[in-house]
């Protein structure tokens, strides 16, 4: 009896470890297989490279960023002199043709605005400051100077910057045109390290897009608003400048 057990026993354990041998070889083939067309084993035979690409296109549209700062003795007073400017700014802006919808507020601070005393080595109070900044965006790039002293005429004391931008349709136009460069570009390096190293360029096996930057044109206002008021009959000249737009990704070819 013991015998007959023990040879069940044999023939239990000579059979899983049959079927664990024939497991482990299908795996192994599929494993080589799998290195062979470009699969997870597939660096040592993949080319990587990175494509690069940058273009400049003149900008379709303008962001204002402009501000409105009162200082009082009392909040409530920074408060109503700064709401008194700032609905003449957008009812100024409005006459310009800028929609209501293009002015929006970036930022809303009110605050104690102290000033060190070198004779008494103390911060001493000086009023209220409340900072209002909107940014105002506009298509027509011609009326820039218009509407920025129409805004200074209007209460606004101090232009933040002017930059020079492209639409959502613009920017997605160029956006794909410079990914299509970047890919030629990639495509370019790939051909020329394979014709080096006595290979030849395969399939495409992975791409990756690492970053898309399209970078306003940042304008520099000639006139401070001091001078804008001073001289409230000549608009400031601002010039618009080409927008930068660069991509960057990463291609891995197959080597055949």
């Amino acid at each position: 009896m013991n015998k007959l057990n023990t040879a069940r026993c044999l023939f239990i354990f000579c059979s899983f470890f049959l079927s664990s041998a024939v497991w482990a070889a299908e795996q192994c083939e599929r494993c080589a297989q799998c290195c062979n067309k470009g699969g997870a084993g597939h660096a040592a035979h993949s080319i990587h490279v990175s494509g690069q690409a940058q273009q400049y296109a003149a900008p379709d549209k303008a962001e204002l960023f402009l501000r409105v700062e009162t200082l009082a003795d009392t909040a409530k007073e920074a408060q109503d002199e700064n709401s008194e400017r700032m609905t003449a700014v957008q009812q100024a802006l409005r006459a310009e043709g800028i929609d209501a919808s293009n002015i929006k507020t970036q930022s809303y601070n009110l605050s104690q605005r102290t000033e060190w005393n070198a004779e008494t080595k103390k911060s001493e109070f000086i009023g209220w400051q409340l900072e209002h900044a909107i940014k105002v965006t506009t298509t027509d790039l011609d009326s820039i100077g218009d509407v920025t002293q129409a805004a200074v005429d209007a209460g606004i004391n101090r232009i933040d910057r002017v930059e020079f931008g492209l639409t959502d349709a613009a920017s997605e136009a160029v956006r794909q045109e410079v990914l299509a460069m970047a890919a030629e570009n990639a495509q370019q390096k790939a051909t020329v390290l394979a014709e080096t190293l006595g290979v030849f360029v395969g399939d495409v096996m992975t791409v990756r897009e690492f970053n898309m930057v399209v970078q306003p044109y940042p304008a520099k206002a000639q006139l401070s608003t001091r001078a804008m008021e001073m001289d409230a009959a000549a608009a400031p000249p601002i010039e618009a400048g080409d927008v930068n737009i660069s991509a960057n990704i990463s291609v891995a070819f197959a080597i055949e």
